[in-house]
């Protein structure tokens, strides 16, 4: 396509002969009869050091900018002997010329990349409809959101902020272990020593959490280039063409994360890495968001509160292109038990052959929870 911002013919000096062949070109200039009117060029000459044009100056330098003066002649000095000896004058033109070079490099920039435009939307397509791409990517974590507990959701959401991939269970210690833990730790109660936390994996992909794949390709892409279809090119303020220089030197990098995005998706929603989440258990929140998930009741009880083990992951597992068929880990069923005695008014929830979960259940949630050896 025809480019966008028109650059208006600027010097390029590449070499001294640049400097000295140009039919304008003094080799020396006496600034008490000729102020200056404009400077046309700067450049660096890194192998030679070249002799300033100012009269009773001729100090040598590297780098400069070649000048017009009232006269109309033209030669080259330095910023220092610029600023010396015009002052302000040479301060304003020199702030100036880099403010244009400034605006011919956004320009530039951004011409370039409309040159690319058709390679990069097709490429933004491709990322979208591929297999296992962005618009599956979308799909899953908004079926995800659907089909887990909000507060799972809200866990795995924190964790990728935080960057903390290691998942957690409580495991029952054996007696022997006990015993270990309790030489180890002497004076430590021993209901206290009865479990002990393991990690039992680390969640991947989970960067999906933190960024959302259509605002790179669709609000980062897409949306830039129907933005610049509307500026008008002649009006369009400095602002503006900052705004879009930036972008264009972003644009390569969006691509790629929203491909390494694509891949951790893949990661995230594999059957192993879904089955992690089984994990979570709701025994020490007894959130009541949580009740009832299983559909059991009886009367005057509140339901069984249930972890993410009873929630079905098959049709999130199905997206995987390395889970072909539905994994599903087999839970313990939990037995909700009103209780007498000197436990009346509670209710417990039984975890394993030895040990129970108890708590007290009122308007406000769960109270007085402990797990207690039933043994």
């Amino acid at each position: 396509m025809s480019t966008k911002f028109r650059i208006e013919d600027y010097i390029q000096l590449e070499s001294w002969d640049d400097v000295v062949s140009r039919p304008a070109y003094a080799e020396e200039i006496d600034p008490t009869i000729e102020h200056l009117v404009e400077i046309l060029a700067a450049y660096t000459f890194r192998d030679e050091e070249i002799r300033c044009g100012l009269k009773d100056c001729h100090q040598p330098h590297d780098h400069g900018f070649l000048v017009e003066t009232s006269k109309g002649n033209e030669t080259n000095i330095g910023r220092i002997c610029g600023r010396n000896i015009f002052g302000a004058e040479f301060t304003v033109l020199a702030n100036r010329f880099q403010e244009s070079q400034r605006i011919r490099t956004y320009k530039q920039a951004i011409n370039s990349i409309l040159e690319r435009r058709d390679h990069i939307l097709k490429r933004v397509e491709e990322l979208k409809t591929q297999p296992y791409g962005a618009n599956w990517l979308y799909r899953a974590i908004r079926n995800f959101r659907e089909k887990y507990p909000a507060e799972v959701v809200q866990n795995v959401t924190d964790r990728a902020k935080r960057g903390e991939t290691a998942v957690e269970s409580v495991r029952e210690r054996t007696k022997e272990e006990i015993g270990l833990a309790m030489a180890a730790n002497p004076g430590a109660r021993r209901d206290a020593l009865l479990f002990e936390t393991v990690v039992v994996g680390k969640l991947r992909g989970l960067e999906i959490f933190v960024t959302n794949i259509r605002d790179l390709l669709i609000g980062k892409v897409e949306k830039r280039f129907r933005e610049i279809d509307t500026i008008d090119s002649d009006t369009v303020r400095r602002n503006q063409l900052r705004d879009l220089y930036q972008w264009t030197t972003q644009v390569d990098d969006i691509l790629a994360e929203a491909e390494f995005l694509i891949g951790d998706g893949e990661l995230f929603f594999d059957g192993d890495n879904l089955a992690l989440l089984k994990t979570y258990q709701c025994l020490t929140k007894l959130d009541r968001s949580w009740w009832g998930c299983d559909g059991s009741t009886k009367k005057g009880m509140p339901r069984v509160p249930v972890s993410v083990s009873n929630i079905d992951v098959g049709n999130l597992t199905r997206y995987s292109r390395r889970t072909r068929r539905t994994r599903r880990v087999h839970h313990i069923l939990r037995v909700l038990e009103a209780l007498k005695g000197d436990r009346a008014r509670q209710h417990s929830i039984r975890i394993s052959d030895h040990f129970r979960v108890c708590f007290r259940w009122n308007a406000a949630g769960a109270e007085d929870v402990e797990i207690v050896d039933y043994h």
